[in-house]
């Protein structure tokens, strides 16, 4: 009888789903995150914006004028911090400089409800909603630099995990977005991820990430 009630409940899902309005989405961007409050291996330099990117597939469900999206996205995420101090040679001030870049490339399921409004230019969007990731690879880069005399690059694949030297893997927290989706299918916006869990033990670390998203959405 369970698995009657089941399949039943699974036909339904089905046919409901058929029943919308149902597109595909393929999305990339360029993201600029940070680590704040405080990002691990920073070096005391605090938390600065870098570029890198995203790219995946999206499913959007509409229901007049509100969708339900959701999908599967690889975005990278981080912290650049820099710190500079003086050095003395021969009596003379010389800078030197020390770059810490963390880099943390996740694997992202991201569940968005928004509001459209259609234009003549297109259809507006505005929402948001939650995410879960899993980090599948990360890295710390080192560079040391005295003027142009002296440059030194030293790179560090990351340790997941929950030690106190080690970079929690999951991440979560709340994604906000609006843009235009185009008739021709063309789609344009700006998202801002909100993370919400500690990255490192000890610190208050957690991710912030600001995109410009461009994707082709179809049926």
């Amino acid at each position: 009888m369970k698995k009657y009630i089941v399949l039943f409940v699974f036909l339904a899902c089905c046919q409901w789903l058929m029943a919308q309005d149902v597109s595909y989405t393929i999305q990339g961007g360029a993201n600029l995150p940070s680590i704040n409050p405080a990002a691990p291996q920073s070096g005391g330099g605090g938390s600065e914006a870098h570029l890198t990117f995203q790219f995946g597939g999206l499913v959007d469900i509409a229901f007049k004028q509100v969708s339900l999206e959701t999908g599967l996205l690889l975005n990278g995420k981080g912290n650049r911090s820099t710190t500079t101090e003086y050095l003395t040679s021969n009596g003379n001030p010389v800078p030197y400089s020390l770059t810490h870049l963390t880099s943390i490339t996740y694997l992202e399921l991201p569940v968005n409800l928004f509001y459209h409004k259609s234009y003549k230019a297109g259809v507006f969007y505005a929402g948001g909603g939650p995410y879960i990731a899993r980090a599948i690879w990360g890295s710390f880069l080192s560079k040391s630099r005295i003027n142009t005399y002296y440059n030194r690059f030293t790179t560090t694949n990351m340790d997941f995990g929950s030690g106190d030297d080690q970079i929690r893997p999951m991440d979560y927290g709340l994604n906000f977005a609006a843009g235009l989706k185009m008739p021709c299918g063309v789609k344009l916006g700006l998202n801002y991820g909100l993370g919400l869990n500690n990255l490192a033990t000890g610190l208050s670390s957690k991710n912030r990430v600001g995109s410009l998203v461009v994707g082709y959405q179809f049926k």
